[in-house]
């Protein structure tokens, strides 16, 4: 069992993406600009006239990505996980107590600075882990549960393009990077968790 228990970190090799082209003086521009994906949910919120949390941390997070991806390192990708997991805590703060939620959400945000200063990433996978599969739960027996297997097939699909993000580069013959594709599925799979949202009316 204690295999299942051992310490994670992020190798330094995770930020050694395979594509580094340059456009107009942007670093691994396509890394940089794919991060709209994330960012075009935030303006459906807005043309919806949603203006809420979740709308602010879904431009944060773009704006936190694209600056990681200019120069990925250890220290730039902390303001990136810090608004990937308030982001999924902010979800989750739908289906609990408030004050359960802001626990949660500052549960999030420490845990990237544990990572940070221990190279531990387990309460952080677990966090995300947790939140993914309490939400699923909650969902499940609503009017929005048609929408959890595109959810489902959304999230691999983010996870496998990121994990293969140099084969992915090779295949299209260096047109899209796995890491660039991950960013659009993210986005994909953000819009499907707003759509849930909006069918439980709790945005």
């Amino acid at each position: 069992m204690e295999r299942y228990f051992k310490k994670e970190s992020i190798p330094s090799s995770y930020h050694n993406f395979s594509d580094k082209s340059s456009l107009l003086g942007i670093p691994n521009t396509k890394n940089v600009l794919s991060n709209i994906a994330i960012a075009l949910p935030a303006v459906y919120l807005l043309y919806k006239k949603k203006y809420n949390r979740l709308t602010l941390v879904l431009v944060l997070l773009a704006i936190a990505s694209s600056y990681y991806h200019i120069n990925p390192n250890k220290s730039t990708i902390v303001p990136d996980m810090i608004f990937v997991i308030t982001l999924n805590t902010f979800v989750l703060s739908y289906f609990v107590d408030s004050n359960i939620g802001n626990l949660v959400i500052l549960l999030g945000v420490l845990s990237v600075l544990y990572w940070h200063k221990t190279s531990d990433t387990r309460l952080y996978s677990l966090l995300q882990l947790g939140i993914f599969l309490y939400c699923i739960y909650r969902v499940y027996p609503t009017k929005a549960s048609n929408l959890i297997l595109p959810l489902i097939i959304v999230g691999i699909l983010t996870r496998v393009s990121e994990s293969y993000d140099k084969l992915i580069y090779d295949k299209t013959n260096k047109i899209l990077s796995g890491h660039s594709l991950k960013h659009i599925f993210a986005g994909f799979k953000i819009m499907i968790i707003i759509k849930i949202l909006e069918k439980l009316h709790k945005i």
